[in-house]
């Protein structure tokens, strides 16, 4: 397994976990610390963490996926 090969199952795993946390209930943390996450993103004001997830998904060209965990209802 090479350096970009394992690049890459990281993102898919980041990414999946991502979509893990989207199908949770509202009241669990995790769902809750990632839509704040998310929404500082968006208001221009991201943490260290916010600005590397920010980054990476632009890389991915998903940026999109920052506005649907703000949007998401059960």
């Amino acid at each position: 397994m090479g350096v970009e090969d394992m690049e890459v199952t990281l993102k898919e795993r980041a990414v999946r976990y991502l979509k893990d946390i989207m199908k949770m209930e509202e009241g669990r943390w995790p769902r809750i610390v990632m839509k704040e996450e998310m929404r500082g993103i968006l208001n221009g004001k991201p943490t260290k963490w916010g600005k590397v997830v920010r980054m990476t998904l632009e890389k991915m060209e998903c940026e999109e996926v920052i506005k649907m965990m703000i949007k998401r209802k059960n």
